[in-house]
């Protein structure tokens, strides 16, 4: 068994707008809360696409390829490229940084960080290799079923 007795409840600091805030390890749960969070996102965007589609060729009329594509499930590697979005990243930077700050909020972490900070952070939160700060890699992201 590894021994995660150095690792646990670490904590990373890093300075942003002049303030020390600490950035802790995401866990099992964030990026299950980040699944989560893509799937319900995907549905809306689903559930918006089907109504412009009912809009466009009439309830009963939507063509079956059209229908096919709209219902599809969510892929592992859509929500991969979510992860890789600016919300994703917001989301799971606040994953992060709640460990250390629990009453910060999602907008604040979004009002704080620039886009001059995201290499260094993303390295913090593993999501980059080190000699790759600018091209996510999702080296600690859990595998999916």
């Amino acid at each position: 068994m590894a021994d995660l007795s150095d690792t646990l409840g670490a904590f990373s600091e890093v300075k942003l707008k002049g303030k020390m805030y600490k950035i802790g390890e995401l866990t099992l749960g964030d990026w299950a809360d980040f699944e989560a969070r893509a799937k319900k996102h995907y549905r809306d965007t689903r559930n918006d696409k089907m109504n412009i589609a009912k809009e466009l060729y009439g309830t009963g009329n939507i063509p079956a390829d059209v229908f096919h594509e709209i219902v599809a499930p969510i892929t592992k590697q859509q929500i991969e490229d979510e992860s890789e979005s600016i919300q994703g990243v917001a989301f799971l930077l606040h994953c992060a940084m709640v460990h250390g700050q629990v009453d910060i909020t999602e907008q604040e972490v979004k009002s704080l960080i620039g886009l001059n900070d995201l290499p260094e952070l993303l390295k913090l939160l593993g999501v980059v290799d080190d000699d790759e700060s600018t091209k996510s890699k999702n080296v600690n992201k859990p595998a999916s079923p």
